[in-house]
């Protein structure tokens, strides 16, 4: 008898992301087996709505975005991203980054980082 088929334990999303100046993200994708497309907007400095061809059932989506490669000094700055599914059908993306203590919301923050979104079966 034949060996059954592989079927993986989840779909998934996978795409660099980047974002300069006060343009939405845009996305380099490396992998979909969701079949997922984006439309990505800036809603203000630093916050960018993501909405999806597709709905993602929350209790099986995971979101991951990666570490910060920022051009600036990261002596000097310090980056920070959020990423929260607001609803089956939104994912709200948030840029923050500091020069001293201080957290400021802000554009011009995604150099080339991983995001990924997996929806386990």
């Amino acid at each position: 008898p034949s060996a059954p088929a592989y079927e993986p334990k989840y779909k998934v999303y996978t795409a660099i992301i980047k974002q300069e100046g006060t343009d939405a993200p845009t996305f380099n994708v490396l992998e979909n087996t969701l079949g997922l497309t984006f439309t990505s907007i800036r809603s203000s400095p630093g916050s960018y709505l993501l909405t999806p061809n597709i709905e993602f059932p929350r209790e099986k989506t995971t979101l991951d975005i990666g570490t910060p490669h920022p051009d600036a000094n990261t002596n000097t700055f310090k980056f920070q991203y959020t990423m929260i599914q607001g609803n089956s059908s939104e994912i709200r993306l948030n840029t923050f980054f500091a020069s001293t203590s201080t957290w400021t919301q802000g554009d011009d923050a995604i150099r080339y980082n991983l995001f990924e979104i997996r929806v386990y079966n």
